[in-house]
């Protein structure tokens, strides 16, 4: 498995761990923030999908549109977007807890 692969294994578990109510937000939102920011240099493209999807998000529509937009934005492969969702949803929870 290489690092990127772990890196979206560990944050899957961990949004898994939050949404399962067996971990915090405060924790989970550190532990993805930790394995996407930390180990991911994302790429131009995908720092595009990602503030798209930001500024559709605080227009008010909902985290399941923003990421299909994001898997509509040209660019990008399948690997890409699952790394800048992961991102963006990381980002969508701390919006929601402030």
């Amino acid at each position: 498995m290489s690092d990127n692969e772990k890196a979206l294994t560990d944050a899957y578990y961990w949004l898994s761990m939050y949404k399962s109510g067996a971990t915090t937000e405060v924790v989970a939102i550190e532990k993805v923030k930790e394995v996407i920011f930390d180990k991911h240099n994302l790429n131009e493209n995908q720092q595009i999908a990602i503030n798209n999807s930001k500024k559709t998000f605080e227009k008010g529509a909902d985290l399941y549109d923003c990421a299909i937009d994001m898997v509509l934005y040209d660019g990008l492969t399948d690997k890409e977007w699952a790394e800048a969702t992961l991102a963006f949803l990381s980002w969508a929870l701390e919006q929601e807890e402030e």
